[in-house]
């Protein structure tokens, strides 16, 4: 015990010692939990490749050769011609945000990453899934009345 001023007795409690508090379950929103620089980067090489090889059609995407082709082999799906000015411009759109993910994954805003991420990933899964290409639209309605047609190919 400890006298104050004035005769006052001044009690000084010691706290119990506190356990190590871990920062990353303490708050769980501040990371993220997909830190592999390669689930940026792939979509980015890959829209890349699609969007700066218009003519073939996409014959060179690492996606498509992965995934995408031995899926409609084995479906025994048949090829259907589209139109190819709005898919590469859908294409292009793509190449861009998938490379501003990678940059903005690199130069750490990782939430601003994963939210264009997000966003190519449900409109891909809109055009590949649900056959509704947020693009083509835009081609349709906003790029193809200011610029002119494009050619159809399979």
């Amino acid at each position: 015990m400890n006298h104050g001023p004035q005769g006052l007795v001044v009690v000084i409690h010691r706290s119990a010692p506190q356990p190590p508090v871990n920062e990353q379950l303490s708050q769980p929103f501040t990371r993220q939990p997909f830190r592999n620089p390669v689930l940026v980067m792939i979509p980015a090489v890959d829209f890349t490749i699609r969007a700066c090889q218009p003519a073939i059609s996409g014959t060179y995407s690492p996606i498509r050769s992965l995934a995408a082709k031995p899926l409609i082999d084995s479906l025994k799906m048949t090829p259907q011609p589209i139109p190819l000015a709005p898919k590469v411009f859908s294409a292009r759109l793509g190449a861009i945000c998938a490379n501003l993910s990678t940059v903005l994954y690199f130069s750490g805003y990782e939430t601003a990453s994963v939210g264009v991420a997000a966003m190519l990933s449900c409109l891909s899964f809109m055009d590949g899934a649900l056959g509704f290409c947020m693009g083509c639209v835009i081609y349709q309605y906003i790029v193809y009345p200011i610029f002119g047609n494009g050619k159809s190919v399979e």
